[in-house]
């Protein structure tokens, strides 16, 4: 309906406003959105509307080559083609001063300055501890490739238990549905590790290449869960909404949501609350800073 499509391109709005403003508060000067339909190009300009007080460079690019719906679904691939031309172009005609409103558009009214990108999805927030950028300015000029750690929220009673009480007295039926789409607060669930990143500088460890979700062999990550059917969605979601479940029953609950279990769950102390995990199947060890000098001493 026209009140969802309008609901839905607030909501990517927003989205794509709290990444950019992500990207700004850690101090990135410049950031392109790619996309190939109209729609897009009027929520990347709604979002740019809302940063306009901002010191960020904001730029829309536009790389549809066809009129396909499907399109959409290349626009990374497609954005990382058309960067590498840009480039490639601009350094061939640098010294010609042969420079249009496509390298603008891309690039900016300085091109020369970038030495290094950074590349993402318009719905995913960078996280940086300001105390760190320095070190990874110095591994970035020494020809490293950094890559973050992709955190992914997960829906938790701990956050709508007043909604789900309420509704209990109205509406069991309802009540029975909300916990099929929220993790129960009980047990190792209900242990979410809140770390600070700025006043106490806690930390996360990764526990490098082990994946507990893949149960058989945790040295690799489990793969073709959609296309075998298992799982209607990305891993970390896939014991949600299982008709097959009773999810009333304990242990039905947890085999539903087995995958998650071998997970420790945090938080970001003065963000949403949610918990959560990381999106690559990895472990990450949640340190308390205070708890770390403890043991120092």
């Amino acid at each position: 309906t026209s009140l969802e499509n309008d609901y839905l391109s607030h909501l990517v709005t927003l989205q794509t406003a709290a990444t950019l403003a992500s990207l700004d508060k850690v101090g990135i000067p410049r950031a392109v959105i790619v996309g190939v339909t109209d729609n897009e190009k009027y929520i990347a300009q709604r979002s740019f509307e809302m940063l306009k007080d901002r010191l960020i460079e904001l730029s829309y690019v536009d790389v549809g080559t066809s009129s396909s719906e499907k399109e959409w679904k290349l626009v990374p691939k497609l954005a990382l083609v058309e960067f590498h031309r840009i480039i490639s172009a601009f350094n061939e005609n640098y010294n010609r001063r042969n420079i249009n409103s496509t390298f603008f558009s891309w690039l900016g009214p300085n091109p020369s300055r970038w030495k290094n990108i950074y590349f993402s999805e318009p719905d995913l927030i960078l996280h940086i501890r300001p105390r760190a950028l320095r070190s990874l300015s110095l591994e970035l000029r020494k020809g490293h490739i950094l890559n973050s750690h992709r955190l992914q929220p997960i829906p938790h009673m701990q956050q709508f238990a007043d909604i789900y009480s309420n509704i209990t007295h109205l509406n069991k039926e309802l009540a029975d549905r909300l916990k099929e789409v929220l993790l129960p607060n009980l047990a190792s669930f209900s242990a979410v590790h809140q770390l600070n990143q700025f006043s106490r500088n806690d930390t996360c460890y990764d526990q490098g290449k082990f994946y507990p979700a893949h149960t058989s062999d945790p040295s690799t990550p489990l793969t073709g869960l959609l296309k075998s059917g298992k799982c209607k969605s990305i891993w970390e979601f896939c014991g949600f909404l299982r008709p097959e479940r009773n999810y009333s029953d304990w242990a039905d609950l947890l085999g539903a949501h087995k995958m998650l279990l071998p997970y420790p769950l945090l938080s970001l102390e003065g963000g949403t609350g949610l918990p959560l995990v990381h999106h690559g199947q990895r472990v990450c060890i949640p340190h308390r800073a205070e708890l770390i000098i403890d043991e120092a001493d």
